[in-house]
């Protein structure tokens, strides 16, 4: 793999972290000026945001390969055809 990509990949891991752990202490601070205290909904919010998001990345992943093995399929009977 090209060191360029693996470089590009950390940082947007490391970025994305960074951000979700932003995103969860901009809303524990909300929850506790909201509420009073801390209950937990702001855990549940980001349990239930990352778990969303693994579901569509496994949703366009399986549509991905999907279309990959049709398209394959697609030119094998083509390639079958050409040659009868």
């Amino acid at each position: 793999m090209n060191s360029r990509i693996i470089f590009q990949a950390t940082w947007l891991l490391v970025f994305s972290f960074l951000a979700f752990l932003l995103l969860f202490f901009i809303l524990t601070i909300i929850e506790v000026l909201i509420i009073g205290r801390y209950v937990g909904l702001s855990a549940v919010f980001m349990i239930v945001l990352v778990l969303l998001i693994i579901a569509v990345v496994l949703y366009k992943e399986q549509s991905f390969v999907k279309a990959h093995y049709f398209r394959r399929e697609l030119e094998t009977r083509r390639g079958r055809r050409k040659r009868s």
